[in-house]
């Protein structure tokens, strides 16, 4: 490249990365000067249901007695879509954000749809001066990767007008919407999808990635074992017998809300082995404190998995899981990086998946995440994606997408020169 290319592009550099300052030093005033909307309540009922938007502690309350039932009739359902993973969700991240409720009850006061809304900072750098809109739980430092809408059969239509009762209720109320680990899958995917077109701008579907299913059904662990490879087989026996004779490999789970706590600092402690609280969400204050109240709370009724694998005596991997209704989600782990060379990760899924067979589990949903550890125990998984937009009603969104583009040029022509927002 001759030196008059070469001063060229400096020169663009320069001008780029001028406007993406001015444009950040503009999006600092908007965040201070923009006023806040003033929340309200709207409903609306025909013959036969009634239908409003409910907010924060009083919504909350209102619905607690009628979650549940609602969503163990619901087409989707999740551990994270459950009464007692909001509500302790809730009790965590109140302060900083503001729920939005759209409900639909029946003639006889029954709860028939539910759209879990909120509203809050988002979670990267430059999307935490943003006002979020997000699945309830979707936000935080507690992460929640089966998020959705809730419908009594028959009912699924309700949600799109439930939705858009709940747009028009926040319209100057929201700069961004994210809505992670979308499956497109759902049924009431679309209806989501086409309300962030109509009331957003921008939308796109972003970060797809694959979630590992292994399907159990009635299978025992010989015939499961044998549909992997033969290299795989031969591995697996491998290391299962070298941790068996050289460390007298063997596995714990806790047996009440007594020992619990215990078994959860163990997890924590091997996963921080291999993470930081800047690397894991997992690890911030607010989500162990999140965690050991959701274990402590579940671990009798066996809806979490606890699983602890020692080496002589000594804990070297940990698996946390939740299982309701014949399936389970595979949440967490850590293990310990001296011990690589025996898999622990490997040999501590086997034994997960043994005693989910044991205990009726017919699917374990590996959540997302292209790992070997993950993908290696199957052939089937379901994609997720990120659904994202912005409200063009607000100045401060569309300042933000401003920047964006022009970060998004800067990369094309200088790669490696910026980070995405």
């Amino acid at each position: 490249m001759n030196t008059a290319s070469t001063n060229t592009i400096e020169s663009g550099s320069a001008g780029l990365v001028a406007t993406v300052a001015r444009a950040g030093s503009l999006l600092s005033r908007i965040l201070t000067d923009q006023q806040e909307v003033k929340p309200a309540v709207r409903a609306a009922s025909n013959a036969e249901l009634r239908l409003e938007v409910l907010r924060d502690r009083e919504g909350m309350e209102r619905l607690a007695s009628y979650w549940d039932d609602l969503l163990n009739e619901s087409a989707v359902r999740t551990p994270f879509m459950s009464w007692d993973w909001a509500e302790i969700w809730w009790k965590h991240f109140e302060s900083e954000y503001r729920a939005v409720f759209g409900v639909a009850w029946g003639e006889d006061g029954r709860l028939v749809a539910l759209v879990p809304f909120i509203v809050g900072p988002g979670q990267t750098s430059t999307r935490k001066h943003l006002r979020e809109l997000a699945y309830f739980g979707g936000l935080g430092e507690v992460v929640a990767e089966g998020l959705d809408c809730m419908a009594l059969p028959g009912h699924e239509a309700l949600l799109g007008r439930l939705i858009g009762l709940v747009f028009e209720s926040i319209r100057g109320e929201w700069d961004s919407a994210y809505f992670g680990f979308a499956d497109e899958s759902s049924p009431y995917f679309q209806t989501l999808h086409q309300a962030l077109q109509k009331y957003g701008t921008g939308d796109e579907l972003t970060n797809r990635q694959a979630s590992p299913i292994i399907h159990l059904g009635d299978k025992a662990w010989d015939s499961y074992l044998m549909e992997r490879s033969g290299n795989f087989r031969k591995k697996f026996r491998r290391i299962s017998a070298a941790a068996t004779a050289e460390f007298q490999m063997s596995f714990r789970e806790p047996v009440g809300e007594e020992d619990v706590g215990h078994f959860v600092e163990e997890l924590l402690a091997l996963h921080g082995g291999r993470w930081t609280e800047e690397q894991s969400l997992f690890l911030r204050p607010r989500a162990r404190s999140f965690h050991h109240e959701l274990a402590k709370r579940w671990i009798n009724e066996r809806r979490v998995v606890l699983l602890v694998m020692d080496f002589l005596g000594e804990p070297v991997a940990a698996n946390y899981a939740f299982a309701d209704g014949g399936k389970m989600w595979d949440y967490q782990g850590g293990w310990k990086l001296e011990h690589i060379e025996l898999s622990p990760a490997k040999l501590l899924n086997a034994e997960n998946i043994r005693r989910a067979m044991a205990h009726g589990i017919k699917e374990i949903d590996m959540l997302p995440g292209d790992l070997e550890y993950k993908s290696k125990w199957t052939g089937v998984s379901r994609e997720v994606v990120d659904l994202v937009a912005i409200n063009p009603q607000s100045v401060r969104a569309r300042v933000f997408q401003s920047i964006r583009t022009v970060k998004r040029v800067i990369e094309k022509v200088f790669p490696g020169g910026t980070t995405e927002s």
